[in-house]
């Protein structure tokens, strides 16, 4: 053999190892055994066909979350067991063979999945598998229960792939083609181990918070981030709580809460602490450890603060946050270390900006640490500071003068005294009608308005004195009993104004006089009621009178300042499905100060206001009534003796927001002509409103036309699918159909319970992907753009609106047909053909056959980019 030939040979020889060695290779599994398993995908729902043995289960590059998961193994006596770690839920409980892990229909992802083998021979086999994780692509492969995916990353897992093998065998990085580009099977945020979400062999500390305009958030884990960075949003709660708990013990924590101040008793163990729908900030924080526990480690814990940025670490009972600036809590990291352990320093690549843990002004001292040892945090902080000591402030030594702000209402007064600090001072109305065992106090106001005119903004002092407002059960007015406190009941103000640490109030011999006052459910029976009348013809004179008197609520925005998350004019659905879209023109951040116009209003009423103070005053005038909600949100019904009648409605004015620029300073407390302070009524403070509201809606006007006039409907044509916002905690994203019906009308329709493209938008205006024929047989169908002739003998192109007829049992375009004109009693009858669907035609159709697919075109409406940016799925 020469030596070309054998070169040759050797040259190819080399081809078939390499090939060999870099083969996609297509079925991974011992002799005799197999594994199937399928996954419940985002927007798809279960897969049809079980995958097997190294088969991809799952999506690639098209983001879609897994949901759940199921699987199995035959053959050898062999079965298997498996868990996910779930968004919100953590690890789950183990299932096996077959069982679903994971959720289904609520939208949760899988981050992470351990899987064992199971039944008498497991010993001889192992099982292998490996996950696309997003943002990561393929991991490494796992094996018997090791964490295959991700912790604390808030990371979907997107597809997996799983293989069983004969014990000690190698799987190949190359599997069905699919190659790891990731070296780890597991990548948590501070780098651990899977045992560091609801692991097997340490404690964990997880917890979570909720949030300004988002409510609860996923539970995170272990130094992981709860809270917002970069949004001013507040924290208003918080829950903490351990798993896989080694030692006896318990996590005790509590908050200090606006208005409320520290928290009296001490929360553990997952309770909640803090507030949810008061709209109430979180300033500060105390954890600490109970029983063996804290012997065996240290609870560290560092917070984010507004203006501040993120505090230092502190540790075992010490305070985090401020005292005395007014500072909302933004965000939370919390930790445990070994006992005596080193301070946990950078962790999850946040690098705290203050040295100290607690941010306190000086006349506001510590709150006691419960912890007997006094320990120090990393940051110097002090764990014990003992009380505040006694208040040697007399407040008695001054003159007071209570007058309401608006007669006769009872929640707004001014407090003219020579006391320059009322911070001690707290009135209580002890003989008031409206106690019912409550306390009726008229305490200073935190709050900051926009419209009032301060001598000093920090200690909330206006000329000659301070606003108070009513607290608890209300006042009826007469003599209250001035009451000293042992400690500061009000901080200084900086940004928005905060309780310290709650006061232990005493009488003093003083006391003071005021005008008579009412509640508004009194006032409207004293004043639109007639006793003469029964319950129905009462409660419609109080309606009347509330349609008049009522004012829409109000949003505040600061036109200083753009919303950083939705700069643009947007629509959004509605939770309630007798209202269509909603224009919302919020491009600016919510203001930190409100109109002290609309807080001494005392009908400032929503569409949920109105029906409340309804229902109050039925209860008032007949005790033995009943009420109960509406057939729509803003309507209360009453029964009384059999018969049922609705009432409600909303605030007068439109919804739109009033813009800082145009506020005045109107609340002067001078006495002159133009102060609203003494002179006030409820004619002048609707007019000055609707005044703002005139203002700010006139420059919205071209914000507008992008929404819903001629700039909008010539961008959506004659129909388009919109991506818009969708209203609830914060804004989701939602899709609907809008259709211009050329020759119907002016103006675009909004799509509700109708079947457009294959899809359904359901009555919320919004796609239900889930929906299907057999769910709504009955709907409308809309068809797009069909060229037909109309009763006035023109051929147009256009989308047209089939309506279910339920007498005739079909579907029928009279309205697209006729145009505005089709009420006429043979409408139907002379339908053409093409006009009308029987049920035979619809069920051909296949008006479901998109379900579970996004649009693939449309334009963006979701205030995130400018209206009538295209987007494409």
């Amino acid at each position: 053999m020469n030596k070309r030939r054998v070169w040759a040979l050797v040259l190819s020889i080399v081809m078939v190892l390499s090939v060999f060695a870099y083969a996609p290779v297509q079925n991974v599994e011992a002799a005799g055994v197999s594994v199937q398993y399928k996954s419940h995908v985002q927007t798809f729902g279960w897969e049809s066909a079980w995958k097997r043995d190294g088969e991809a289960s799952g999506t690639s590059g098209k983001a879609k979350r897994l949901e759940g998961i199921r699987i199995t193994v035959s053959g050898d006596n062999l079965g298997v067991r498996y868990t996910t770690h779930c968004q919100t839920y953590g690890w789950l409980p183990w299932v096996s063979n077959g069982e679903m892990s994971g959720t289904q229909g609520e939208a949760k992802r899988l981050e992470a999945i351990k899987i064992e083998l199971t039944g008498a021979n497991a010993q001889n086999y192992d099982i292998y598998y490996r996950v696309h994780a997003q943002s990561y692509g393929w991991l490494a492969w796992a094996k018997n229960g090791q964490a295959a995916g991700t912790a604390g990353l808030a990371k979907r897992l997107e597809a997996i792939q799983i293989v069983v093998v004969a014990r000690g065998t190698t799987v190949q990085n190359n599997v069905n083609g699919i190659v790891s580009r990731y070296g780890r099977n597991y990548v948590s945020l501070n780098g651990a181990s899977d045992v560091n979400v609801g692991g097997r062999e340490t404690t964990n500390i997880t917890y979570r918070t909720h949030v300004q305009s988002y409510g609860w958030q996923g539970w995170k884990n272990n130094g992981v981030m709860a809270g917002t960075s970069g949004r001013a949003k507040r924290l208003e709660g918080i829950e903490i709580k351990l798993t896989n708990q080694q030692y006896t013990g318990n996590i005790v924590y509590r908050t200090h809460v606006q208005s409320y101040g520290w928290e009296s008793r001490w929360r553990m163990n997952g309770e909640m602490s803090g507030t949810s729908g008061q709209a109430k900030r979180l300033e500060a924080i105390q954890i600490y450890l109970t029983g063996e526990l804290a012997n065996h480690y240290d609870v560290y814990y560092r917070v984010h603060a507004q203006s501040y940025g993120w505090l230092g670490w502190t540790r075992n009972g010490a305070a985090a946050g401020t005292a005395g600036y007014a500072k909302r809590l933004e965000a939370i990291q919390i930790v445990l270390v070994q006992k005596n352990g080193a301070a946990p320093g950078n962790v999850a690549g946040i690098v705290s900006t203050v040295g100290t843990g607690f941010v306190n002004r000086p006349e506001i001292a510590l709150p006691e640490n419960p912890v007997s040892n006094g320990s120090t945090g990393s940051n110097g902080t002090s764990g014990s500071t003992g009380s505040t000591g006694a208040n040697k402030n007399d407040v008695t030594r001054y003159s007071y003068e209570i007058v309401p702000l608006l007669e006769p209402f009872n929640e707004y007064f001014y407090v003219k005294t020579n006391n320059p600090d009322v911070s001690y001072v707290r009135f209580e109305d002890k003989n008031s009608k409206y106690k019912a065992g409550k306390g009726a106090y008229l305490i200073p106001t935190t709050r900051r308005f926009f419209d009032v005119k301060y001598e000093n903004k920090e200690t909330g002092r206006v000329k000659g004195g301070y606003i108070f407002e009513m607290s608890e059960s209300g006042s009826d007015g007469g003599a209250y009993t001035l009451q000293q406190a042992d400690r500061a009941y009000k901080v200084t103000y900086s940004g928005n104004v905060s309780y310290s640490t709650m006061p232990v109030y005493t009488d003093t011999p003083v006391q003071v006089s005021c005008k008579s006052v009412e509640s508004l459910t009194d006032y409207l029976i004293n004043n639109y009621t007639d006793k003469s009348k029964g319950l129905f013809d009462n409660l419609q004179s109080v309606n009347s009178a509330l349609g008049r008197l009522s004012v829409y609520p109000k949003n505040i925005v600061d036109t200083s300042k753009p919303d950083p998350n939705r700069p643009y004019p947007l629509l959004a659905t509605s939770p309630y499905p007798e209202l269509s879209l909603n224009e919302h023109y919020s491009m600016w951040q919510s203001a930190d100060e409100m109109m002290f116009l609309e807080y001494l209003h005392p009908m400032v009423l929503s569409s949920v206001g109105v029906p409340g103070v309804m229902a109050n005053v039925a209860k008032a005038l007949q005790p033995d009534c009943t009420v109960s909600s509406g057939s729509a949100h803003y309507l209360v019904d009453v029964t009384w003796n059999g018969t049922t009648k609705s009432y409600g409605g909303a605030g007068n004015g439109n919804t739109d927001p009033v813009m800082s620029k145009y506020i005045e300073s109107l609340f002067t407390f001078d006495g002159g002509a133009n102060d609203y302070a003494f002179s006030s009524s409820l004619d002048k403070l609707e007019r000055k409103i609707h005044q703002y509201e005139k203002q700010s809606t006139d420059e919205l006007q071209t914000y507008r036309n992008q929404l819903s006039g001629d700039e909008f409907e010539k961008k959506i044509g004659a129909g388009n699918w919109l991506k818009v916002a969708a209203e609830g905690w914060g804004y989701g994203t939602a899709y609907t159909y809008v259709s211009a019906y050329t020759g119907v009308g002016n103006g675009v329709y909004h799509m509700e319970d109708v079947w457009v493209d294959g899809r359904y938008v359901n009555k919320n205006n919004c796609i239900d992907l889930k929906a299907t024929y057999a769910q709504h047989p009955t709907s409308d169908i809309l068809v797009r753009n069909k060229t037909f002739t109309n009763a006035s003998g023109k051929t147009v192109t256009q989308d047209v609106l089939y309506e279910y007829d339920a007498q005739r049992g079909g579907w029928y375009a009279v309205q697209s047909y006729y145009g505005r004109n089709w009420w006429h009693s043979d409408s139907y009858d002379k339908l053409p053909a093409d006009m009308k669907l029987s049920k035979e035609q619809v069920a051909n159709m296949r008006v479901d056959s998109n379900a579970g697919k996004l649009p693939e075109t449309g334009l963006i409406y979701d205030g995130t980019v400018a209206p009538g940016t295209p987007f494409f799925n």
